[in-house]
């Protein structure tokens, strides 16, 4: 019986000296990124829990961030230097991966009530309307970090949670650390890098093209055209109601709320652009309603129509980036590269959204006569991301 007590007590003594250990290289090594704030690191993976990074890095510098890129992974490659530049603002680039107004309302009022912004610019992506939460998911990329509504408790067990980080996931990381930081995201911006897209376009633009735009294309227009995969977008009304949220929690606390609707290549559209009842068209006159005015890059221009302004067919490239803003903020004039970037407003709402079904009505008219939209290519002027040597 003491034999057995004298085990039990050896036991326990080991695992007090291995536990602490664990928990120390856990931190150390911090193979999901969670602790980077923490330790001053330079990098963050969005893959991993880059909300609650984010959630800290802003907390802790709030006396001199004071406006926030808000959306999904497209608004990633908004760049913050060129918005500081053009508004006076000290920009960060708050992009999350798969963007949703549940969050983009929850993050709008942690960023403004407790963070002290002053600024949003608030990105959307217009696939948005496949859904209004992430629910659903419960793996921690999507999950709301404790540092926005949680308790101490809560803020807690999630501090212990990273510390105890499976042994498979930390001896990867510590296997793949300077791999892993080669493609991560800066945190100082906040700004997505696409450092495996950008090397696949300089090496071969063709390649990369066919691979993560063509390869999908056929199926994508079938969609869009045929009404394929319809459905009737039951969150429309749940995204207005998030929307006209932010602009009160903007408007109460004296925060300008900017709001741009991304670019949109044509593979993407299956989506949305192919509900039959305009629900779609519907839903950007609501975003115009409850906003005064929105900038829109996503109509059935040519840089739309280029696949190589596209790392694939739902994320444009950082050279689309700095036009939106470019245009939005006067340095380039809006309707170039046929039609891109308007300013929507109450007065030529109705006259964009008649153009933009008649473009659509145009291109399914090609789509049913020859099989598929023929669309602009490397050579030509819209393509503004690739350069050609």
């Amino acid at each position: 019986m003491a034999k057995a007590k004298k085990w039990i007590l050896t036991f326990f003594l080991i695992l007090l000296v291995l536990i602490p250990c664990y928990m120390a290289l856990n931190y150390a090594v911090d193979p999901l990124f969670y602790f980077t704030v923490r330790k001053g690191g330079t990098w963050y993976s969005s893959n991993e829990y880059g909300r609650a990074v984010k959630c800290q890095y802003v907390m802790k510098n709030r006396d001199s961030i004071d406006a926030v890129v808000l959306g999904g992974s497209k608004s990633g490659v908004l760049d913050v230097n060129k918005l500081k530049e053009y508004t006076g603002r000290n920009y960060y680039n708050f992009y999350m991966e798969s963007g949703n107004f549940s969050d983009y309302l929850t993050y709008a009022d942690y960023l403004v009530r407790k963070c002290g912004v002053k600024e949003i610019l608030l990105h959307i992506s217009s696939f948005e309307v496949m859904n209004y939460s992430l629910d659903y998911r419960t793996a921690d990329t999507w999950r709301i970090p404790a540092i926005v509504n949680g308790t101490v408790v809560d803020k807690a067990l999630e501090f212990l949670k990273f510390l105890m980080t499976d042994s498979s996931t930390l001896l990867e990381a510590m296997k793949e650390k300077e791999s892993k930081e080669a493609t991560a995201d800066r945190l100082a911006d906040g700004m997505k890098r696409w450092v495996k897209a950008r090397e696949k376009f300089a090496e071969d633009p063709e390649k990369s093209v066919q691979r993560f735009f063509f390869k999908e294309y056929p199926e994508n227009l079938k969609a869009l055209f045929s009404g394929k995969n319809w459905v009737d977008f039951p969150y429309y009304e749940e995204n207005l109601n998030a929307l006209k949220q932010i602009r009160q929690i903007c408007d109460d606390n004296g925060v300008t709320l900017r709001v741009l609707i991304g670019a949109s290549s044509i593979s993407e559209r299956s989506r949305y652009e192919q509900d039959p009842y305009d629900r779609y068209y519907g839903y950007l006159r609501g975003i115009v309603s409850i906003c005064g005015e929105a900038w829109d890059f996503s109509s059935f221009n040519d840089i739309n129509m280029n696949p190589y302004n596209f790392y694939n067919y739902s994320h444009y490239t950082s050279e689309v980036a700095d036009l939106q803003l470019d245009v939005m903020f006067g340095k380039e004039a809006p309707g170039q590269y046929g039609g891109f970037g308007i300013l929507l407003n109450g007065d030529n709402i109705d006259d964009y959204l008649y153009q933009r079904k008649s473009d659509f009505l145009r291109l399914k008219q090609e789509y049913e006569t020859t099989g598929t939209v023929a669309v602009k290519g490397l050579d030509d002027p819209s393509n503004i991301s690739v350069k050609i040597s």
